[in-house]
């Protein structure tokens, strides 16, 4: 009987020795979340429940597991809870946080899509949804591992190139005689660059895409590992190939016009665990 009370003591003291530490907890719409849970001994099965899709925990260092959660624009501000499990001992503990989610201010677009282009199938929707199937199944694939050193670098190689449409942004798009073809959100940011700018590997990681579409133009995602990945859109010539491995500032790409593009510039976004995010925030900010 003795033994078991202390069995029972001794499960309650390591469950209560774990910390949860959630930064930042009030982030903006389409800004990332560092999840970080501390114990006091190896834990298995750790994994995080936000806004209804479960992100495992990867361990990090000793007794310390990790993951970043992505927001997205169009998620309402409000409180989301966030509930952690892991397992010890053979018991399930939990640990629950909330996380305010700030609204955030999104711009309106309005782009003209030439004759031309539509005739190339930059507006074939049927392609978009074939293209979309590709690119969920590869941002749904997370692996244990990753392969990010610091912060990551500006893929044209300078903070300060000019942002001719920012993330978020309500998207409209019209034909040459003003008919609205159709609307959307812009899930990354568009950078200025003339036809023929060298375009390099935002951060270490394994090709996962890179092929020409019709709409999303010539395409690269690179895969850095735990979620996390980037994307590069409209590129003219490629010069990576899938499962190659690179490094961060490696020339991978010539900017484009390809797909749906209104003229030449790079499209730059950022997956993390499937959620397309304000990828700004990580030229400037340390995440591992």
């Amino acid at each position: 009987m003795l033994k078991n009370i202390l069995r029972v003591l001794c499960l309650f003291s390591l469950a209560c020795a774990a910390t949860l530490n959630i930064t930042p907890p009030d982030p903006l719409q389409g800004n990332s979340v560092k999840v970080v849970l501390a114990t006091n001994a190896v834990v298995q099965d750790a994994k995080a429940l936000f806004n209804k899709a479960t992100v495992p925990l990867y361990l990090h260092s000793p007794n310390k597991y990790l993951a970043i959660l992505g927001t997205a624009y169009n998620w309402p501000a409000g409180q989301y809870p966030l509930t952690v499990t892991y397992r010890q001992n053979g018991q399930t503990f939990t640990k629950n946080a909330l996380v305010a989610l700030r609204a955030g201010k999104f711009e309106i677009d309005t782009l003209v899509i030439t004759d031309g282009k539509r005739a190339e199938g930059a507006t074939d929707f049927a392609a978009l949804n074939e293209e979309n199937k590709i690119l969920g199944a590869v941002f749904r694939a997370w692996k244990k591992g990753t392969y990010i050193d610091g912060i990551f670098a500006h893929p044209l190689g300078k903070t300060e190139a000019a942002v001719t449409s920012p993330y978020g942004a309500q998207r409209r798009y019209k034909d040459q005689s003003g008919k609205q073809i159709s609307e959307w959100a812009h899930s990354g940011v568009d950078y200025a660059a003339p036809k023929g700018t060298p375009v390099h590997a935002a951060q270490n990681g394994v090709i996962a895409v890179a092929q020409k579409m019709r709409v999303h133009g010539g395409t690269i995602v690179i895969d850095h590992g735990q979620g996390i990945m980037s994307i590069y859109n409209h590129l003219d010539k490629l010069l990576v190939q899938k499962n190659q491995y690179v490094t961060k500032n490696a020339l991978i790409a010539y900017s484009g016009d390809s797909g749906l593009a209104t003229g030449p510039h790079l499209h730059y976004g950022l997956s993390v665990h499937d959620t397309r995010v304000n990828p700004g925030e990580w030229f400037i900010r340390k995440w591992f």
